[in-house]
């Protein structure tokens, strides 16, 4: 699983060398026989619906930035 998220670090440079620093925490503590396992919501948030996609965000950022 490491291995498959650090060559996707490009993709998501802020999250996934963090998930990274939480593996190697649990695994400290919790031993190398505690499996880990990731879980992403990206598929989620691909299909959202524009008024959700933009609800909490300047109008004008919006239009200017898609």
């Amino acid at each position: 699983m490491e291995s498959e998220i650090r060559k996707l670090f490009p993709l998501a440079p802020l999250h996934n060398p963090a998930a990274i620093e939480w593996v190697s925490s649990c695994r400290e503590v919790f031993g190398p026989d505690v499996p880990n396992v990731a879980v992403f919501d990206t598929a989620f948030y691909a299909g959202l619906p524009e008024v959700a996609r933009i609800y909490a965000l300047p109008g004008d950022l919006c239009s200017k930035y898609g």
